[in-house]
């Protein structure tokens, strides 16, 4: 009798934690290629325009965007985000060097794991028109 409650309890437990997770994602204004390292292992097997992180269930992290182009120096920065949540990320040129800075964060929905087609970035340019674009490419 007490092996079904320690089951029962493990079970809770697991649900509980992959509940809390969140899908964090990264993209680039530019056409550059990059791995994600978070908290010193690298995420994806390919480099690509955009990354995105499944069920991480850490509060935050160390990141580490290594690009394809060696010319470009790796980015690092500590980010933080709510568990439950997709949290958006945008690599752009702050000045003359690359940021990582956060986009959006949206509640995590099981019915949208797979399919985020439908959110858009806004972009301010230059001459401070607003346009907007789907979140497209490659995912890994």
């Amino acid at each position: 009798m007490k092996w079904i409650y320690i089951t029962v309890i493990l079970v809770f437990l697991t649900t509980i934690s992959i509940a809390q997770s969140s899908h964090l994602i990264f993209f680039t204004e530019t056409s550059q290629s990059f791995l994600v390292e978070l908290n010193g292992a690298i995420q994806s097997e390919q480099a690509a325009t955009r990354v995105k992180i499944k069920y991480y269930n850490k509060i935050g992290g160390e990141v580490k965007i290594i690009f394809t182009d060696k010319s470009i120096q790796p980015i690092t920065s500590s980010l933080k985000f709510r568990t439950g949540m997709i949290a958006y990320f945008i690599i752009k040129k702050k000045g003359d060097e690359l940021i990582i800075e956060w986009n959006r964060e949206l509640p995590y929905n099981e019915r949208d794991d797979t399919n985020d087609e439908h959110l858009h970035v806004n972009y301010m340019l230059p001459n401070g028109k607003r346009i907007e674009k789907p979140l497209t490419g490659k995912d890994t």
